[in-house]
């Protein structure tokens, strides 16, 4: 069970369940795949948008990157409600909200980590790997971050910087991450999808850069999903239209082209 409410101005969801992750590896085992429909879609605020956090009915948060990137706070229809700077320069790419107080915000192009509320830096660390794309955090003490460039999802332990683990990505080239209590989702840049416990249930996404997703229901599980195009500078909002469970939900395995 949870809510949206409000932390240092950042709306977010509240969260009552205790969710313990003993390793980043996925099971198929008991898990669903969706099939999901494209629900509705709005421009982002500019071009080169990269990653988001939020949604759900609720602002979402899109990072763009450029001279001076800029984080923009939107409504569901697309329209600039807030803003505020990137730290690192260009090169920005995910975004992440960490124990609901304050984002945590990647380089693609340096491999830095920022930790910022809206506009100031409270500290930052350099990436085990490099060139780190979107990330996310949802319910969780580590961040998980995709690694376009090596085809892996990192844990990130972010108060130490250290590399806990990490998954192959179930495509070529991942740039978004979005673990939630109901699923595991990858965007693929590499192969123009997105992946549920390693199915592809969208493709035909021009270049996925941004990802997250909301838990909206149980019984079964019930998802809403955001995901940033830069090919077409739009946000895409999925949901699913009924669970099913695929003969096989094994992880398809590619070197990175």
């Amino acid at each position: 069970m949870g809510g949206w409410g409000r932390y240092n101005g950042v709306e977010v969801i509240i969260k009552t369940t205790i969710i313990i992750v003993a390793s980043l590896a996925f099971t198929a085992v008991g898990a669903y795949a969706y099939v999901y429909e494209l629900d509705r879609s709005f421009p982002t605020p500019g071009p080169n948008p990269r990653g988001c956090w939020g949604g759900g009915g609720f602002p979402l948060y899109i990072v763009q990157d450029g001279a001076a990137p800029i984080v923009y706070r939107v409504s569901q229809s697309g329209q600039v409600l807030s803003s505020f700077p990137c730290p690192g320069g260009p090169g920005a790419w995910g975004i992440a909200l960490y124990k609901y107080n304050y984002f945590y915000i990647t380089n693609h192009e340096t491999s830095w980590f920022y930790q910022t509320t809206t506009g100031s830096l409270i500290s930052s660390f350099l990436g085990p790997l490099p060139n780190p794309a979107d990330l996310c955090n949802r319910f969780y003490d580590y961040l998980y971050v995709a690694y376009p460039h090596q085809n892996l999802i990192g844990l990130i332990n972010p108060t130490t910087g250290s590399l806990l683990s990490t998954l192959a990505g179930p495509g070529t080239e991942p740039t978004a991450c979005g673990p939630n209590s109901g699923a595991w989702f990858i965007a693929d840049a590499g192969t123009h999808a997105v992946y549920e416990y390693g199915v592809p249930v969208v493709t035909g996404i021009g270049a996925p850069t941004g990802f997250d997703s909301l838990e909206i229901g149980r019984g079964p599980w019930t998802e809403e999903f955001y995901v940033v195009d830069d090919a077409t500078d739009r946000v895409l909002v999925y949901s699913n239209v009924t669970a099913v469970e695929p003969a096989s939900l094994g992880r398809v395995k590619a070197l990175y082209r």
